[in-house]
């Protein structure tokens, strides 16, 4: 029973997924054109957006056997890479009930204050190469991502430590898919706004909550960015 639950589950969520990717191109093409290649064929980008999925088809079903951070893990991406679609995915699924249009905001809102800025967020790389000034610093505290892991260690990791769990979606055909172990630019959405302040307190903490709350509501009254942009 277990194994046909975890299999509807996974259905559930790769369904969501392809609706969702639809939309999202429909929209980045009125934007871009039609010249969506660099999103589509980035890893990391599939990769979030499956975790995305994943997430809200376990809180649908009130799963307790696989809470957050477990996609992170299961996808092997980090806080700071899921923070780039929640917004997205929301704007783009406007069928979402309110109830798990709350939870994504709650999971962005935790991502923002304190996940993205632990040890191991790719945010790190990102500013690293963002602000070169600041990378023997970033190196120094040893704050930088690991290469994102091939599906196949994840899948052997999971096997070997908790093989009992409902698996998150694999990628469709993840050979055609290069592997991106690093985002080249940060994104202006998120890292453009933060290392502005980790500049001025030359140190590498989360900024308070009212900044947090107030930066929110700027973007909120801008035109959101191409989602391409964050994964360039």
């Amino acid at each position: 029973m277990d194994n046909i639950w975890a299999e509807q589950r996974r259905l559930e969520a790769l369904k969501f997924y392809y609706r969702v990717l639809a939309t999202m191109c429909r929209a980045e093409a009125q934007i871009l054109g039609n010249n969506l290649t660099p999103l589509l064929t980035n890893e990391r980008f599939h990769r979030c957006m499956l975790a995305c999925s994943a997430e809200l088809v376990l809180a649908t079903h009130k799963t307790v056997t696989m809470l957050f951070p477990a996609v992170l893990e299961r996808t092997g991406i980090t806080a700071f890479d899921l923070s780039k679609v929640i917004e997205s995915f929301i704007r783009h699924e406007e069928s979402l009930p309110r109830e798990l249009r709350r939870h994504l905001n709650s999971l962005e809102e935790r991502l923002l204050e304190s996940l993205v800025w632990e040890k191991g967020s790719s945010m790190y790389n990102s500013l690293a190469v963002a602000r070169p000034a600041l990378s023997a610093e970033i190196n120094r505290l040893g704050l930088l991502a690991e290469p994102m892991p091939s599906l196949d260690e994840i899948a052997m990791q999971i096997n070997f430590s908790c093989g009992g769990l409902p698996p998150v979606p694999s990628l469709p055909k993840p050979e055609t898919l290069p592997a991106q172990n690093g985002d080249p630019r940060s994104p202006k959405r998120l890292c453009t706004e933060y290392r502005n302040v980790l500049v001025e307190r030359n140190s590498f903490t989360s900024p308070v909550k009212d900044r947090l709350l107030h930066l929110s509501n700027l973007k909120s009254k801008l035109l959101p960015p191409p989602l391409q942009s964050a994964f360039a």
